[in-house]
């Protein structure tokens, strides 16, 4: 295994060199003896078939297709550096490479984006397969190639695919990587050539995981089963503006204009309107009672027709690939900027890292990209991280701008309940035909299977693809103005990434861009999904910008429940707020910007609806705080500060928590001994912290007792069951009426996952001390937990002590947060579902890991299933705008998806560990950076 860190910094360099090198060495070894042994289906590989997919990076390679030699040069980590003379040979030559490294990542990749994993990986993946046929990610990409992009971005991929095809010509596909001679065993599966289409669709599949509240949309029909409009008010409480600053803070809204104003020179020109003027939205206000009665009323049996639906949507979603991240309170990213007033410098700084789900290799690809002389023939000088799979440069700098981004977590998603009648559903008192087509899923060694996907005027009818959902809509109560339910209801989704729309070409503009006006206008065909864009430039000007296809919703629906897809008056109006409607921000006074999935702009200063359910602000309020701090009495910022806050462990619920868990008088002298751990603790939640572990442990019970025991079984973790009473009872059951449920979620998506929401679930309750969520007795909670707030404190300061005993030892000095909270990379198919010693041979970990839930150092885990680490820090990055290079650069893993390759997971530790890596981009800094150079001739 590798090193496992033993404290935040407790990295032991010479030792944990030469495990690697042993454990590398070792592994080829085992895996070599494995499968000579029998143990892969009776055949066998040699160390060359390992080594055989490596990338050549010396000496030269020809390639049909170049007008010109193109240089290749890597550095000791294996990052490229890609030297050009036309934009046709930059791009080509980026394909050409990723493939190298990244190609079985990339095959995998266009597989899930057009529902065809079945055929790499036989019948165990039909079923997602059929979701994602129905949602028609590849087909929306199609006609985004086809229809809304602009000839020079399909020029680049074009250019691309050809580098990629360049690269596949004549080889097997164990020449290709690891995974394919894996494969072999099992199916005969051969890659295809690659096409442009893509390289656009997985654009859709990083759309998906940011996709908005549609979690939330779910969650909140599903509690209506067990909980009453008020308690699940108090589990969404209103964003606390107050407290926690939105992004936008110097901009406003001219209701005169109709425009937004962030600052001096912040017009963008007109050619990313993303639609026509709109009318208001809505302030946020709950949803109508058409709708509350369509999904919340249940008849005799129980059953609530969003219950059923839903359940079964979120059996589907459970097991659907991950692209990029999960959803879940608390995830998103963080990127500020600070300006050259408050820096070493006098020139701006920017810092970003997103937060996505671990995966290797990583999602990212470090590059740059670089023409030798820019000019109209070859048009760019970029570096930073890119997608496998995907041309051009997605987050970094050029030459005179860099930009970051995070999740704006704009609502973009919406669920209809359809009626379903015949060929048809209801809308507006008639019967509308279903639009249909049929898909065929070829299974590798299995025989392929047909579906019909049926689509309303909302979108695809996602219930289609689970039987649970066609019946156990049968049984519903909804009010007189609904249609009859017949059959049932189905359920469709309105998303705005299932229009063509023009991202791609967003992505090469940004990378060209030299100066904030160019940047927005490039910025504004980033239509899915939305993003917030953080900016600075060599000038030293600093901004900020929302882009996006922003839906106009009908008054009265605000997208936070399932609305009734047969009432038009619930309908999206067809416009989308206007590009100077939406919020930008461009030198503002105090002289830095913080994006951290909080509020965009306060909403009483803004005319629509972008969400009900933003982050709450934690993480970018503690951000502002450390900015705020060094900058106070004249401090300036340096590189390394910036790095430092990225690193910030500090736990701001347990700054609420702690006083009052200090204070509870506790007789037992061994919870007694764990609770001394908390005094004088400073917070942070450092790897080799006992107090960190016995604090986050006592959060996850107390959420636990005072909220996960009285959700429904739909939100509460697989297999954990509980003693509650029937859904249709008044008052309390009898002991001898209660009924044994068992939870039916993932323990990574289920709740209540401890996150920001439940941070603020849990301040706005402090003050009540005998509010029902502590009191309530009859729901599952353990006994000694039903009388008040401390009552349920003390219990659950018990039950985290001996939760720790069994998983710790009893011994509190051996205890440490990092024992607990461990990260595992893992192959994202064969490492999960291959046979173990291929598992052995793909997966690294565990790495003891520092940070925590809503931290700046986001290092997320979920408490209602567990301590492990589900999303990170994907990359983290400095760009130092007086001297570019002087930025700095980290990537989750390595450059390298060969599992044996020196930069599989090279940078990981530095990683883990908080450390940066130098990041050259002139041509005499990446000159002596350079290991090895490979020129590709045409």
């Amino acid at each position: 295994m590798p090193p496992t860190n033993t404290a935040s910094s407790g990295h032991r360099p010479a030792k944990s060199a030469r495990k690697k090198g042993r454990r590398a060495k070792l592994m080829v070894l085992v895996l070599v003896l494995a499968v000579i042994g029998g143990l892969a289906y009776g055949a066998y590989w040699s160390i060359s078939t390992v080594r055989a997919s490596f990338p050549q990076t010396k000496g030269s390679i020809t390639l049909d297709g170049l007008s010109g030699p193109v240089d290749v040069k890597r550095d000791s980590y294996g990052i490229p550096q890609i030297y050009a003379s036309s934009d046709a040979d930059l791009f080509m030559a980026q394909g050409y490479v990723q493939a190298q490294d990244r190609f079985y990542e990339m095959d995998v990749r266009r597989h899930m984006t057009s529902g065809r994993l079945s055929e790499m990986f036989g019948k165990g993946q039909v079923e997602n397969d059929e979701f994602l046929r129905t949602l028609g990610w590849d087909r929306v990409a199609e006609k985004e190639y086809e229809e809304t992009l602009s000839d020079s971005t399909k020029e680049y991929l074009q250019a691309y695919a050809k580098g990629v095809n360049a690269y596949l010509k004549g080889k097997d596909g164990a020449d290709i990587s690891l995974e394919y001679a894996a494969l072999g065993f099992t199916n005969d599966y051969r890659p295809e050539e690659w096409t442009p289409v893509d390289s656009v669709a997985w654009l859709k599949a990083m759309a998906w995981d940011l996709r908005g509240n549609m979690q939330d949309e779910i969650d909140r029909a599903l509690m209506t089963s067990r909980l009453g409009p008020e308690q699940i008010a108090d589990l969404y409480p209103d964003y606390p503006y107050d407290r926690n600053k939105a992004i936008v803070q110097e901009g406003q809204y001219d209701e005169l204009t109709g425009t937004f104003a962030g600052g001096d020179s912040g017009t963008s020109d007109s050619s990313g309107t993303a639609g026509t003027a709109g009318t208001s939205g809505t302030s946020g206000t709950a949803v109508s009672d058409a709708t509350g009665t369509a999904t919340g009323t249940s008849d005799a049996t129980g059953t609530s027709v969003l219950e059923s639906q839903l359940s079964g949507l979120q059996d589907v979603l459970d097991d659907l690939p991950t692209a990029v991240g999960v959803n879940g309170d608390g995830i998103g990213s963080n990127s500020w900027v600070v300006s050259g007033k408050h820096t070493i410098t006098g020139k701006p700084l920017l810092a970003n890292d997103p937060h996505l789900s671990p995966s290797l290799p990583s999602v990212w690809y470090q590059m740059g990209l670089h023409c030798r002389s820019v000019s109209a023939k070859c048009q760019y000088d970029v570096t930073g991280y890119t997608f496998a799979g995907m041309p051009g440069v997605i987050i970094g700098h050029n030459q005179e701008i860099a930009w970051g981004l995070t999740n704006s977590g704009v609502d973009a998603t919406d669920l209809y309940l359809e009626k379903i009648t015949g060929d048809g559903y209801q809308y507006d008192g008639k019967v509308v035909p279903f639009e249909t087509r049929e898909e065929t899923i070829k299974v590798a060694g299995g025989t392929s299977k047909k579906i019909v996907v049926r689509e309303t005027n909302n979108g695809p009818l996602l219930s289609d693809r689970d039987d649970e959902l066609v019946k156990t809509g049968k049984k519903a109560t909804v009010d007189a103005a609904a249609p009859d339910r017949g059959d049932g209801y189905g359920v469709a989704l309105r998303w705005t990434a299932l229009e063509a729309g023009t991202t791609m070409d967003a992505v090469f503009e940004m990378d060209r861009a030299g100066d904030w006006s160019e940047f927005r206008a490039a910025a504004a065909k980033f239509d899915v999904p939305s993003q917030n864009l953080v900016y600075a430039d060599t000038e030293g000007n600093i901004g900020y910008t929302l882009p996006g296809r922003i839906p106009v919703r009908a008054d009265g629906h605000d997208g936070s429940l399932p609305a009734p897809g047969w009432d038009p008056d619930y309908n999206w109006t067809g416009k989308y707020v206007e590009d100077d409607e939406l919020p930008y921000e461009y030198n503002p006074d105090r002289g830095y910007i913080v994006t951290a999935n909080q509020a965009v702009v306060d909403e009483d200063a803004y005319p629509y609806t972008l969400t009900t359910d933003w982050g709450y602000g934690t993480r970018s309020q503690r951000i502002t705080s450390l900015i705020e701090a060094k900058i106070k009495d004249g401090g300036k910022v340096s590189t390394d500060d910036m790095r430092q806050m990225q690193l910030d462990n500090s736990s701001e619920i347990a700054k609420l928590l702690v006083p009052t868990l200090l204070k509870i008088d506790v007789e037992d002298e061994d919870v007694r001994e764990a609770q001394k751990l908390l005094e004088g603790w400073d917070y942070t939640q450092d790897a080799d912290s006992a107090a960190a572990a016995y604090f986050n442990a006592t959060w996850r019970n107390i959420v636990k007792l005072a909220f996960g025991n009285k959700l429904p079984k739909e939100l509460r973790v697989k297999g954990q069951c509980l003693w509650v009473d029937p859904v249709n009872t008044t008052g309390p059951a009898d002991e001898t009426q209660k009924v044994r449920e068992c939870g039916q979620r993932e323990a990574d998506q289920a709740q209540p996952d401890g996150g920001d929401r439940w941070f603020e679930v849990v301040r706005t309750l402090m003050d009540d001390t005998d509010s029902d969520w502590w009191t309530t007795p009859d729901n599952g909670t353990r006994e000694g937990a039903d009388h008040n707030r401390d009552d349920l404190f003390k219990r659950a300061m018990v039950d985290a002590r001996w939760e720790l005993t069994a998983k710790l030892g009893k011994d509190i000095d051996t205890w440490s947060w990092g024992r607990l909270h461990r990260l595992f990379l893992k192959n994202q198919t064969l490492g999960t579902d291959g046979p173990s010693f291929l598992k052995y041979a793909l997966n690294r970990g565990p790495w003891e890991l520092s940070g925590g839930q809503a931290a700046v150092n986001a290092t997320g885990w979920n408490a209602a299933g567990g301590y492990g680490v589900l999303w990170v820090p994907s990359m983290r990055m400095v760009v130092n705008l007086d001297d570019l290079d002087k930025s700095r650069w980290i990537n989750l893993s390595g450059a390298s998806g060969h599992a044996f390759s020196a930069h599989y997971t090279d940078q990981t530790e530095k990683w883990a560990e908080g450390e940066l890596l130098p990041w050259s981009f002139s041509e005499k800094a990446v000159d002596k950076s350079t290991s090895d150079t490979l020129v590709l001739k045409p």
